[in-house]
């Protein structure tokens, strides 16, 4: 049977996905460096801070692709301690990732490699 989705619409859904990880991620991490007790956390706190402004303008364009191309994330599923489910659609036809965890966590920081490349 024919794949019905274009590789590059999965492809963006994907970025999407891995992008607002990172984010979520940088911003927990900023969290917690402001309430350590480092010595030199204000540097720290400086490059993350860069490489979470990078990412929201990542996911603005991202974002702005999507729209353009019909790409909806519509929910994240839970399936159990190892496995979560990302449910998108692409005009009109629903479809869904699966990841194991540590593989999204991969995802993620390979783009966070590419972000800091960036800089």
């Amino acid at each position: 049977m024919a794949e019905i989705l274009p590789s590059e619409d999965k492809d963006l859904a994907l970025e999407s996905i891995v992008n607002d990880l990172l984010i979520r991620s940088l911003d927990k991490d900023i969290g917690s460096i402001k309430q350590s007790k480092l010595k030199l956390k204000g540097s720290y706190i400086k490059l993350l801070e860069d490489l979470h402004d990078i990412a929201i303008k990542e996911a603005s364009q991202i974002k702005k692709m999507m729209m353009k191309k019909g790409i909806k994330i519509l929910s994240q599923t839970v399936i159990n301690s190892d496995f979560v489910s990302y449910q998108y659609i692409v005009r009109g036809y629903t479809s869904e990732f699966r990841f194991l965890k540590p593989a999204l966590k991969k995802h993620v920081e390979n783009r966070l490699e590419l972000y800091l490349n960036k800089l």
